[in-house]
C-alpha cells in the first residue's frame, strides 16, 4: 500500500513538473519498511515546456486585458477635452465720458467662440510631462495646457525628427524605456548627429507662425491664443483694469518659430506601448477611466515662442492700425510715411517681450523698453543651430484607444468693449463776397442715459441768420460729442422775384479740428470755399 501511495504522489507531481531524484535514494526509499520519507532527498524542480506555455499565456492575458480595457473605454472624443466657459446673459450698457476736450463712447458686445484645436500650445516650456511618446490623461487639464502623464513600465518606442538631410535611418532612434530624460537624451543624439553631418545646412530656417489681437478681456485672449494663456498674460503684466477704463490700449502678438518636429510611430495596439507585465488594473490604479482616457503625445514641435505686448496711453482711434503695422513688419524697417502718420502713438508706446527658448544672448525671458530697443529680440535667431536651444512650442495628442487625433474644444462668451474717442473741433464763418450774407449752424450733442440709450440734444449757433457784410469772421467751438452738423449760408440778391440764394447747404458733415466756410464772389456770382484743416 505504501508503494501505491508513493506512486500516486509521484504521478501528481509530474503532472505539473519534472522531478529528478538520485537513483540510490530512490531505491533505498523503496526498500525501507519503516516509511517512505526516510530515504528521500529534497527534490529539484525544473520548469517544463508546459510551464513556459503557461507564462506566455499569462503575458498574453495581460496584453489582452490591456487592449480590452483601453478599447472598451466609453467617452466622447470631442467632449472629454471640451472646456465650456461662462455664458453671459447681461451685457453692460453703453457709457460715455466727456473729459478734457475729448468724448469717448464705450460700447459692449457679447461675443461667442467655439474653437477646435488639435495643436496644443506649450505655454510652459519646462513642463516635465511634454515629450514625444508621453502617456497622458486626456482630460480638461490637458485641454488647458497642463497635461498629466502616468508613470508605468514602457515598451521601446521609436522617435524621429524632421530635419533635412537625415537619411538611411539617421532621423530616428529607439528609446528602450521612454521617459522625459531618456527621450531627451535620444533626441540630443539625433540633433548632434545632424549638426555634425550636415554642414550644408548651417542655417536651417524656422517655420514662422504669427497672430495678433487688440486686448479687451482675459477670455478674449484665451479664445484667440488658446486655453492657459493666462500664464503669458501674467508674464506680460497685462493690466485689464486699465484697458477697461480706456487708460491704456494694448495689443498682443504671438510669433512662433518652429525649428523641427519630433514624432513617435503610431502604436499597432494599445498594449504595444507598455512593458510586458502591465495589466489593466495597473492602468485603473493610475486613474485611466472613461472620464480620463489615455492618450499619447504623438508629436512635439520645438523652437522659440515670442509674445509681444504693445501698450500706449494714446486714446487715438488709429492705435490698432499702428500696432498692426508694427507687428506685420516684425519691428523691422518702417516707412517714413508710416512713422510720420503714427508718430504720436508710437512715441507713447512701450513694448514688452516674453521670449521662450533661444539663447541667453538673444534676450532675457521678459524685457520691456521702447520699440527700437526690442527689435533685435524679434529679428534674431530665426534659424536653428547649436547656439539656439529649442523648447517645446506646441504638441499633438492622439487617443491610445484608436489613434484618433485629440482635439481641444473650447467655447463660451466674453464681452468685447470698443472705445471710440472723438475730439472737439471748430467752424469758422468768413464773408469775403460783395453782398449781404447770412450763416446758419446747428448740430446735435450726443449722450447716453443710465440704461445706455442714446440721447440727442439739438443745439444752434446764437448768430444764425443775422445779416453779415464783407469782412465778417467768427469761429464757433463745437464740443467733442457734436454730431449731425448742418452748415448753411446764402446771400441777399436784391431781386424782388428771387431775393435769396443758397450758396452752401451741407448736412451731417464730420467734426474735424478746424473747418472754415468762406463766402466769395458777387451778388450774381456767389461761391464758397470749404477748407478743412487738421
Amino acid at each position: 500500500m505504501k508503494r501505491k501511495a508513493f506512486a500516486s504522489l509521484v504521478a501528481s507531481v509530474v503532472a505539473a513538473a519534472t522531478v529528478t531524484m538520485p537513483t540510490a535514494s530512490f531505491a533505498a526509499g523503496l526498500g525501507n519498511s519503516s516509511g517512505l520519507t526516510d530515504g528521500l532527498s529534497a527534490p529539484r524542480v525544473s520548469i517544463s515546456p508546459m510551464d513556459k506555455v503557461d507564462l506566455k499565456s499569462a503575458q498574453e492575458t495581460d496584453e489582452t486585458s490591456v487592449d480590452k480595457y483601453i478599447r472598451g473605454l466609453e467617452y466622447d472624443p470631442s467632449g472629454v477635452l471640451a472646456v465650456k466657459g461662462e455664458s453671459i446673459e447681461n451685457v453692460p450698457v453703453t457709457k460715455d465720458q466727456l473729459k478734457d476736450g475729448t468724448y469717448t463712447v464705450f460700447k459692449h458686445e457679447r461675443k461667442s467662440f467655439n474653437n477646435l484645436r488639435s495643436d496644443i500650445s506649450a505655454f510652459d516650456a519646462n513642463n516635465a510631462h511634454v515629450y514625444p511618446g508621453a502617456l497622458v490623461l486626456a482630460n480638461k487639464d490637458l485641454a488647458k495646457g497642463s497635461p498629466t502623464s502616468i508613470g508605468i513600465a514602457r515598451a521601446p518606442q521609436t522617435v524621429s525628427v524632421d530635419l533635412p538631410g537625415l537619411v538611411d535611418g539617421k532621423s530616428k532612434v529607439v528609446i528602450n524605456n521612454p521617459t522625459k530624460s531618456s527621450v531627451t537624451q535620444g533626441m540630443n543624439g539625433l540633433l548632434d548627429g545632424w549638426i555634425q553631418r550636415n554642414s550644408k545646412y548651417p542655417d536651417h530656417a524656422a517655420k514662422i507662425f504669427y497672430d495678433e489681437t487688440m486686448v479687451t478681456s482675459k477670455r478674449q485672449l484665451e479664445a484667440k491664443f488658446g486655453l492657459g494663456f493666462e500664464k503669458v498674460s501674467a508674464k506680460l503684466n497685462v493690466d485689464f483694469d486699465a484697458i477697461h477704463k480706456r487708460e491704456r490700449q494694448v495689443a498682443i502678438a504671438s510669433f512662433k518659430q518652429i525649428y523641427y518636429t519630433a514624432s513617435v510611430d503610431t502604436p499597432t495596439s494599445p498594449h504595444s506601448v507598455f512593458g510586458p507585465n502591465v495589466t489593466a488594473q495597473d492602468l485603473k490604479d493610475r486613474g485611466v477611466n472613461n472620464k480620463n482616457p489615455l492618450g499619447y503625445i504623438s508629436s512635439v514641435s520645438y523652437g522659440r515662442q515670442i509674445f509681444v505686448k504693445l501698450e500706449t496711453t494714446s486714446t487715438s482711434n488709429d492705435v490698432q492700425a499702428a500696432f498692426s503695422g508694427l507687428f506685420k513688419a516684425k519691428f523691422g524697417n518702417l516707412s517714413t510715411e508710416f512713422k510720420a502718420k503714427y508718430a504720436d502713438i508710437l512715441n507713447k508706446t512701450r513694448a514688452t517681450v516674453y521670449a521662450v527658448g533661444g539663447s541667453a544672448r538673444g534676450g532675457v525671458e521678459v524685457a520691456t523698453g521702447n520699440i527700437d530697443a526690442l527689435k533685435k529680440i524679434i529679428k534674431e535667431e530665426s534659424t536653428y543651430s547649436t547656439k539656439v536651444p529649442a523648447v517645446p512650442v506646441s504638441y499633438s495628442v492622439n487617443f491610445l484607444k484608436d489613434n484618433q487625433l485629440a482635439a481641444v474644444r473650447s467655447s463660451g462668451d466674453y464681452i468685447e468693449t470698443t472705445a471710440t474717442t472723438y475730439k472737439s473741433g471748430e467752424i469758422t464763418f468768413r464773408h469775403g463776397g460783395g453782398y449781404v450774407a447770412k450763416f446758419g449752424l446747428k448740430w446735435d450733442e450726443i449722450s447716453y442715459d443710465p440704461q445706455g440709450k442714446e440721447i440727442r440734444t439739438p443745439k444752434t449757433w446764437s448768430g444764425n441768420w443775422v445779416g453779415r457784410t464783407l469782412g465778417f469772421r467768427e469761429t464757433i467751438q463745437l464740443p467733442a460729442n457734436a454730431r449731425n452738423i448742418h452748415v448753411e449760408a446764402g446771400e441777399a440778391t436784391g431781386l424782388a422775384w428771387d431775393p435769396w440764394w443758397t450758396v452752401i447747404n451741407k448736412k451731417n458733415i464730420p467734426l474735424v479740428p478746424h473747418r472754415e466756410i468762406v463766402l466769395k464772389g458777387t451778388t450774381l456770382n456767389p461761391w464758397v470755399e470749404d477748407n478743412v484743416k487738421s
